[in-house]
Parts: C-alpha cells; sequence; structure tokens
C-alpha cells in the first residue's frame, strides 16, 4: 500500500489523491478491497503498465549499439517480460 499515489494517472482528481494518501504506509485489516478499488476506478494499474512499458522501450534502445549476441538477446527479452509477464 505504500506510496500508492505513485501508480495513479496525474490526472485523477483530488479526492483520489486523498484517499490514496489515506491508504498510504502498511496495510491494515481491510484495506485490500479499499486499495483495489481505488486502483481499478483511477485506472492506476493501466497507467503503471504504461509506465512500464515505457522503460522497457527506453531500455530496448539503449541495448541498441550493443553487439548482437546471446547477452543482449538476454537483456531484450528481459525488458519485454518486465511488462507482458502474467500475474
Amino acid at each position: 500500500v505504500q506510496q500508492l499515489e505513485q501508480f495513479l494517472p496525474l490526472s485523477v482528481s483530488r479526492r483520489a489523491a486523498q484517499q490514496a494518501h489515506q491508504l498510504s504506509g502498511p496495510a491494515r485489516d481491510g484495506q485490500r478491497e479499499d486499495l483495489f478499488q481505488l486502483l481499478h476506478r483511477y485506472r492506476g494499474i493501466d497507467y503503471a503498465l504504461d509506465v512500464a512499458a515505457r522503460y522497457s522501450r527506453r531500455a530496448a534502445t539503449a541495448l541498441t549499439p550493443l553487439p548482437d549476441g546471446a547477452a543482449k538477446d538476454s537483456l531484450m527479452r528481459l525488458a519485454e517480460f518486465v511488462v507482458v509477464r502474467t500475474r
């Protein structure tokens, strides 16, 4: 639950930010459902996946100058895996 605000899009309302702040810190009993509702209501998971995809593309671009080979292939697969893996 810590730093929930980082997974909410920047365009969410002030009320959403207040709700996220109330849920920050260690999870307490009954907060898990509130957390999931908040993340889904404000498309926080979609936002986090979009951010991860951007970082993945940046990583792949940064790997471009490396010579082709097993090491580069492994790093490219890793950059893709962190975005497309299943839960």
